[in-house]
């Protein structure tokens, strides 16, 4: 008989995931805020070109924020309450992040906001702030390896707080009680961004940038099958087995796709989807406890970037990706807790988490 257990949201692994997966971002960016490209980064090398490693880890973040904030609006009384609690956790943190960039980091990059006069650059700072964006400016980092952009993390900020909207749209219309129709919807749009992906000449294999354009691409085609991945696993989390046999399947779709074109846009919301919410309910590895002092994964993702580049001001000069990663990796660390015990933490949304009504998974040798 297979062990049953409930997925209690405080006996997971998923707070050690987030925070492994922000730093999997710090360890990307280090070679292109270090060298000036990402074509050396090793997740891109391993999987021939079609992810690196910052699109490993945001896909881990959407995937992991769809199974989470599914719990989150099943258990809510209201999608106003589901919507607060979204608001709030998202907002504070990205404020403090706006005022700060605005107080300390402009200034030290050599960049100016956008605007003539002080109050267009007040109602711009507002509405980027408000659309979860990066400021607008001109002249920052000039000097740097990677020019001209402050904090190049965002864009994914304001594409999962549509997610979070979308699932608002399903629950309003009755999708999400129909577990049937949510499989159909990954289903579907996992096809159908392969197939984007497989015929539209624009599209590249990984290495996005900081093009609109392309990240919105990269959010149709990677990132939506990922979040609705998590989706699916949360309603579906009480059929799934976790056994040897398919773990191994997970890991032999993971390799096949590397030689496939595009083969990582199938692999990650199936493959990784499973390896992630396997880890997370792992009774082998526990680190239950790793976010008592506090979820510092939002944070450190914030503020990484506009580290990052403020490190490589003080170099002048293209440095290796080591040496900037083990620099500022514990900046960022630092950072993200000070804003989550200075802000974060007393905007959470509290309420009692009715054990009842969390699923349950079941496991196998």
């Amino acid at each position: 008989m297979p062990n049953r257990f409930l997925l209690d949201p405080r006996a997971n692994n998923f707070d050690f995931l987030r925070l492994m997966f922000a730093v999997l971002v710090i360890y990307s960016h280090s070679f292109t805020l270090g060298l000036g490209s990402q074509s050396t980064d090793y997740f891109a090398a391993l999987t021939r070109g079609q992810m690196s490693g910052g699109n490993l880890a945001v896909g881990g973040f959407f995937i992991i924020s769809g199974f989470l904030v599914t719990s989150s609006i099943m258990l809510s009384t209201s999608v106003w309450s589901y919507l607060r609690k979204r608001i709030l956790r998202v907002y504070p943190g990205f404020i403090l992040l706006t005022v700060l960039t605005i107080a300390i980091v402009i200034p030290l990059s050599s960049g100016h906001l956008a605007g003539e006069h002080i109050e267009t650059q007040v109602a711009l700072a507002v509405w980027k702030t408000v659309s979860l964006s990066d400021l607008k400016y001109s002249g920052a980092f000039s000097s740097n390896p990677f020019p001209g952009v402050i904090n190049g993390s965002l864009w994914t900020i304001r594409f999962e707080f549509l997610c979070y909207i979308g699932l608002a749209v399903l629950s309003i219309c009755g999708v999400l009680r129909r577990r049937r129709l949510c499989l159909a919807l990954f289903a579907l749009w996992l096809i159908v961004g392969f197939g984007i992906a497989v015929f539209h000449p624009t599209i590249r294999q990984y290495g996005y940038g900081h093009d609109a354009r392309a990240n919105d691409w990269d959010f149709v085609i990677r990132l939506v099958p990922a979040y609705l991945a998590g989706v699916v696993g949360y309603l579906y989390v009480d059929k799934l087995l976790i056994t040897k046999s398919r773990i191994a399947g997970a890991v032999a779709l993971l390799t096949a796709a590397v030689f496939i074109p595009h083969g990582m846009l199938i692999a990650m919301p199936l493959a990784v989807a499973y390896l992630i919410l396997c880890f997370a309910r792992s009774n082998s590895v526990r680190l239950h406890e790793f976010g008592k002092y506090g979820d510092f994964s939002y944070g450190t993702y914030l503020y990484a970037f506009p580290i990052q580049q403020l490190v490589m001001s003080e170099f002048r000069r293209p440095v290796s990706w080591e040496v900037l990663f083990v620099i500022s990796t514990p900046l960022a660390i630092i950072a993200a807790a000070v804003s989550w015990h200075l802000v974060e933490k007393h905007f959470l949304f509290r309420s009692r988490v009715v054990r009842r009504h969390w699923p349950v998974m079941q496991e196998r040798p």
